[in-house]
This record gives C-alpha cells, structure tokens and sequence, in this order.
C-alpha cells in the first residue's frame, strides 16, 4: 500500500519522525466544477478516521487514490495507533491529513469542508457505547443526532449540496425491541438505549435532507462488525484478547455476561466497502449490510478457545448466573446473564451495490485470537529474554554486563546552574570511586541547536538526540546501553556510591520491575502528590529523579504500540513519560514498581542546597503548583480504553530498606520519617561549598521542609511554620515536644498520616 502523509503543521515536539500530523490551512482553488467533474478530484473526509471502521475506510481509499483527511478531537487526537502504519513520507504530496475538528463545533465543521472541498463525506464519529449513553444521554444526543445535523448543515453552507456524496454510520441498534427477523431496510425501528434514539434522528435527518434538498446522502445500518482493531471493551475483542493472556499464561479467568446472546458478527474491512460502494451509486438510499446469519456469544467462546487448542466444557444449569465454562483438561473457570436477537438480512445490498461479505465468521474468530496472540507474543519476547535466558540481548556485538550498571541522565541546558551541576555530577559519577559500580555514562543531550558541554569526562558517552522531545531517554537509553541495570536519575541529584549499589542490589533480585526511592500513587484516575511516608503507605509509581530497571524492560516503552502515546507525552505540558513507562510495564507484567530507601548519606541534591535561597531562578517542574493537574490529565487519557484500564496500574506498600553500604536490604511494611529524610542529609558544604556559602551551620532547612510539606500536602494550614519545628527542632515527645499542642498534633494526623510514629512520638 502507498501513502504519503503531510503536515501542514505539527504540533510542537513529538518524536522524532513520529509526531502526530496535523493540517494547518490546506486551501484547494477548485474551479467552478460541475458536480460530475467536481467528483474526479476523489477526496474524502472521514469524522472517527481513529476508529476501528475508519483506519479500514483510510486503508480502502489510499488504496483506491484518494486524498483522505480526517476529524480528530483534541481529547483523543493522540489514539491514533490504528492508522499509525499509512504515515510515510512527510516530504511529497499530501495524501492523509488529520484536522483538530468536533461535531459538536459547527463554526469548526463549515471550516474544515469549506478548506479542503471534500467529494465524500463519512460520518464515523459516534459516541457508540450502548451503557454509556445511559450515563451521558445528553452528550450522546448531541454527537451522534445533532452532530450529523451540523454536517449536513455545513456542506449547505459551503455551497456544496449537490457536489458532496455523504455516508451516514447508523447502526442495528435502531431495531432494538425487535419486532420481526431477520431485519432489513424496512423493518420498524424500535430502539431501547439514548444511543439507538441519537442514532435514529440521524438516520431520519439523512433522509430527510436527502429528500428536501436533493442531497446525495445514505445510511449503512450496519450490524455488528469486528476485527482485530476493535476496541478492547467489546465483547468479541473482550474474548480473542483473554484467550490469548490465559494460553499464555497472563490471565486466569474470563468473566462474561448473557452466553447466548447471538449477534450478526461480520469483519469491518467487509464492511467498508460497502460504505464506500454506496457512495458510487447514481442514487442515493438506505442499505443493511450484515451477513444474514447469528452466532451467540457463546460459540465464540468456544471457537476462540479452540485456535489455542482448548477445548471449552460448561458446568452449572444454563441460562443462569452459576454457568461457568471451564478448560476440559484444568477445570479453570471461564460465565453468564439482555438480548433481542440482531439478525440482518443484506438482500439488497447484494443485489443493487454488488457487495458482498467475504470473511467467514470462523475466519473472522480466527483472525481476531491470532492477531491478540501475536502482539502478546512481541510485547512478552523482551520480557521472556529478561526473565528466561542467561545471556540478553547484545548492543554494538558486545555482552551485556549484569555486574554493574548504566547512569542515565538527560540534559539541554549549556548555561546556568544546572550546567554546572551536570558537570559536577558527571565528574563525580566518572571518578574511580564509582568504578566498581558504574559501568557507564550516558548523558541524553536533548538540545539539537545547541553543542554539549565539552569538558566532560571521557567515560560519558553523550548521545545527541534528534529533537527535544521528553521520550528519548527511554528510546535511546536502552539502544546503548551496554550493561543489563540502568539507573535514571536527575541532572540535578548526586547519589553516593552506596546509594548506587542499594539500587543495584534491590534490582538484581527483582529484574521485572522498577524500583527507585522517589514514588506516587493515584486515587482512581487522579495523580496524588502525597508520598505518605510514614504509614503503610499504597503507591503505584516510581519517579525517574531516581529509577533502576532493565534496559530490556526499559525497552518496552518504545513498543510501536504506545507510538501514539508517546507523541500525547511530547505535547503535554507535565513530564507524564514516566506515568506511561510504568504503565507500559506494569500492564505487561502485572507487577507494581517497587520502592527503596537507600541509606542514610545516599542523596545529594544540587537543586535545594546549591541554589538561592528562593530557588526561583532554578526550580524544576516538581516545584509547579499546578503539576498534579497535567499529570492527572495524563493519568486519565492513559487510563481510559483502548490505551489502558486500572488493572495496568497496580499497587504496592513495602519498602525494601538497604543498610550503610547498599549491598544487601530487608523489605518491611513501611518506613519513619526519620529513616526516609536520612537519605538526603549531603549539605551544600558536601556538594558545592562555594556556590552556597552561607548556609546554616546545622539542622534541616525548614523553608525546604515547608516547602516538601506543601508539596506532599497541599491542604496544609497556615500553622505549617509550627509543623516544622516540630518536626525538625523537637522530634521528640515529652514536655517540650509537639504532644503539648494537641490540636495541632491531631491536625498533622489527621492531614498528612501518622506523623507520630515518623517523628518517635
């Protein structure tokens, strides 16, 4: 298949040769056509290009030579992975361009078809969800009903009446209360959901236009169509994607609803063309496309089961909740409990458009099973290498050393403090006293404009990457990486000797997760800065100011299934990479990160001890007020299907606590205040004695406390300044302790844990 991708403008960063692309004002000086001559031009936009019927629809047009522009929503721009595959060259004529757009937009909608001229319209867009548009009735209306209103209302507006073809998605679900079968293009329309009404206006306002204003317009009530690009949440996708984690030993059960609801399963990519060939015809109308046959859920189960060579047995009285299907050879459990029956008949369709469905449903299951299988299969073959085999992967021909580790850090700035650090930093990490530990140095310079620093020591190899783009350090990292455990850490933090090995340690013994010292947890979709550190205390995220993982684990965040992920990261305004790496493998490997205190001495921190006092001139991104707010967008776009759901993000509670020399640990459930900020006890007279010379002489800067503690505590009150004495000048109980001010020790419990215990109370 050729086709050529242009980008009129591109949204700032984005991965190198990956970014998503986007049209700026693609203006065409069409002539006075007539509507004959006006159709030769052959090009189509698409609304829902992103879903699964419209990547085959894109798929079918580029194929037949078509100019395909496509309405992507600024909410879900970035779910492009479905069409990923037709970007090719950006450099010659444009053939497959993508446009911010809404149906909820009229101004934007009259825009869009008033620039670019389209011969043919499809309208795929639809909030499809049944149960949904039961929670959301409202917005399903407007999008599915009046959203196509707009459309049509836009080609008048632009003059294009009788020169735009139009194709209407409508669905079986306008039948819902079947009142005869099978169903075809005169049956009575009876539908039971707020989506199946939105839908039924549409169907009508396409018929209505037809007739009142001559439009070339028609509806495709088209019954259920399925692929291996369906989306996770359907039921036929819900199957072939269990079948293939519970054959390869990723899943246990799977949980279904009614066994024997039957439904007209056809393939998608039939199913396109029929759309496309209703468009061809002199005269517009109405067509049913089905296969004219049922399968209920039950036999999918079966047939799916069978391409892995399980045979299915079913236990338990039938058509009830305590049916369960189990495998015949392990008795694992597979179960039920809604249906009219949605039988299609596609009689005239065959017989006016000459179309007809060519993949078999045992074709269609087939398909779908493999296709699970063998994405499965790629995303676990970096993981069975790690797991499995003594010998990993090679890079440059050379053994990967697992007996010590690689630094990561990334860097763009050639002037400033953090310049300075950087050099400190690596020095310090390139000295013969971190030899035993660090095998290498890679410094990711993110800066394409802008030279290195120069006077660097030889053991750092500094990669140049292509763009600044916030994903290349776990792109490239991994490429070069010559040892098995790599260590990211901050440009702006130095970690001890002992503190290296603690990593190194604690990742030895667990190699399928990732550990560091700095985490985070998530209430449902919302990002919690609040690392609780002094409780049992839940997290689900492990930040990369200090991580250590495998490079083969590492290596999955650049899986080209996440490309449209890591493009979302690029042009989001929170440093989220790190949010989708733990979710690319935790997903994978069902496990949680795991967190590590190192010990005590281990960190140094050039951002708080060797920079003015206000830190304003070098404060990063964690000290912005607003982060949890981008991050929570971030958590929320990676959580929803079809990216991922909640179950890629699992929650741990121990701590693995490394002794002095960070060569062995104990894991316990949870660790004091005390032991946490021992780690972080290197002063600027230890780090950069002349840039800071009048710090205070002793005890913990409490404008840093403060500050840590409204971080981690957003709610805190104005009595904060009381907090830190007691926690820093009297951490003892007894008369002169915090216990004599009850109320303030009950609010410190109350709005940030128990602080009691943390503090010796």
């Amino acid at each position: 298949m050729s086709s050529d991708l242009h980008t009129g403008r591109t949204p700032a960063g984005g991965e190198n040769g990956s970014a998503l692309p986007m049209a700026g004002n693609i203006l065409h000086n069409v002539p006075r056509l007539s509507p004959e001559e006006y159709r030769l031009r052959k090009i189509a936009l698409l609304t829902g290009i992103t879903g699964q019927d419209g990547s085959y629809l894109t798929e079918l047009l580029l194929e037949k030579g078509y100019e395909v522009h496509g309405i992507i929503r600024r909410s879900s721009s970035f779910n492009t992975g479905r069409i990923e595959h037709l970007y090719k060259d950006v450099h010659e004529r444009p053939k497959m361009v993508l446009h911010y757009g809404d149906l909820t937009d009229t101004t934007n909608l009259v825009g869009i078809i008033s620039s670019i001229q389209p011969t043919e319209i499809y309208n795929l867009a639809a909030q499809s969800h049944v149960k949904v548009s039961f929670d959301m009735a409202e917005y399903t209306g407007d999008v599915d009903g009046l959203g196509t209103l707009r459309l049509l209302d836009a080609i008048r507006t632009c003059g294009l009446t009788h020169h735009v073809r139009f194709y209407q998605a409508s669905t079986s679900e306008l039948y819902g209360k079947v009142v005869e079968t099978p169903q075809s293009e005169t049956t009575p329309f009876y539908p039971r959901s707020p989506y199946g009404v939105a839908k039924l206006y549409g169907f009508w306002i396409v018929k209505n236009y037809r007739e009142s204003y001559g439009m070339h317009a028609s509806n495709g009530i088209l019954f259920n169509h399925e692929s291996p690009r369906r989306g996770r949440t359907f039921v036929t996708r819900k199957i072939s994607r269990a079948v293939a984690e519970i054959s390869l030993g990723q899943q246990d059960c799977l949980y279904l609803g009614n066994l024997d609801a039957k439904r007209d399963w056809g393939h998608a990519r039939d199913y396109v063309e029929g759309m496309w060939r209703m468009l061809q015809q002199d005269e517009p109308d109405d067509f049913v496309l089905a296969t004219g046959e049922t399968h209920p859920v039950r036999e999918f189960v079966e047939k799916s089961f069978a391409i892995v060579g399980t045979k299915i047995v079913w236990e338990g009285e039938r058509d009830t909740v305590d049916e369960v299907g189990k495998c015949a050879e392990t008795g694992k459990v597979l179960r039920p409990a809604e249906v009219d029956l949605l039988h299609g008949t596609p009689a005239k369709a065959e017989r006016v458009l000459g179309w007809k469905r060519k993949c078999s449903f045992d074709e269609l299951v087939k398909e779908m099973v493999e296709a699970d299988i063998e994405g499965l299969l790629i995303a676990l073959g970096v993981l069975m290498c790690l797991l499995c085999t003594p010998v990993l992967l090679k890079r440059d021909a050379q053994v990967v050393d697992e007996d010590r580790l690689t630094v990561v850090l990334t860097a763009y700035e050639t002037e400033g403090l953090r310049s300075d650090w950087l050099r400190r930093i690596l020095r310090a990490y390139a000295s013969d006293e971190y030899a035993d530990v660090i095998h290498s140095i890679l410094l990711v310079w993110n800066e394409p404009d802008h030279e290195p620093p120069e006077d660097l020591p030889d053991k750092v190899v500094v990669i140049r990457a292509a763009s600044n783009s916030l994903n290349n350090r776990w792109l490239l990292a991994p490429e070069y990486a010559q040892t098995g455990p790599v260590v990211v850490l901050d440009n702006d933090l130095l970690l001890s000797k002992s503190g290296i090995r603690c990593l190194h340690t604690v990742q030895k013994d667990h190699p399928d997760r990732l550990s560091g010292p700095f985490v985070r947890r998530r209430e449902d979709t919302i990002y919690v800065l609040d690392e609780l550190v002094s409780r049992p205390s839940p997290y689900n995220f492990v930040l990369p100011r200090a991580l250590v993982g495998h490079s083969d684990l590492l290596s999955l965040y650049g899986e080209p299934e996440l490309a449209a992920l890591r493009t979302y990261v690029d042009q989001q305004e929170a440093h989220c990479d790190d949010l989708l790496l733990n979710l690319a493998i935790s997903n994978l490997t069902g496990l949680p990160p795991l967190r590590i205190a190192l010990p005590p001495n281990s960190i140094g921190d050039f951002a708080t001890y060797c920079s003015p006092l206000d830190r304003t001139n070098s404060a990063g991104l964690a000290d912005q007020t607003d982060r949890w707010q981008h991050r929570t967008e971030c958590l929320s776009h990676f959580l929803t299907p079809p990216n991922f759901d909640l179950d890629a993000s699992p929650e741990e509670e121990t701590v693995a606590v490394c002794n002095s020399e960070g060569d062995s640990y104990e894991i316990v459930p949870e660790v004091s205040l005390v032991r946490w900020r021992s780690m972080s006890t290197a002063r600027a007279h230890d780090l950069c004695p002349e840039l800071v010379p009048n710090e205070p002489a002793s005890g913990t800067s409490r404008r840093g406390l403060a500050a840590e503690l409204v971080e981690y505590c957003p709610e805190l009150n104005r009595d904060v300044t009381y907090w830190v004495d007691a926690l820093v000048e009297r951490p003892t109980c007894g008369p002169d302790g915090i216990k004599q001010d009850p109320d303030l020790w009950a609010s410190a419990r109350h709005q940030c844990g128990a602080w009691e215990k943390s503090v010796g109370g």
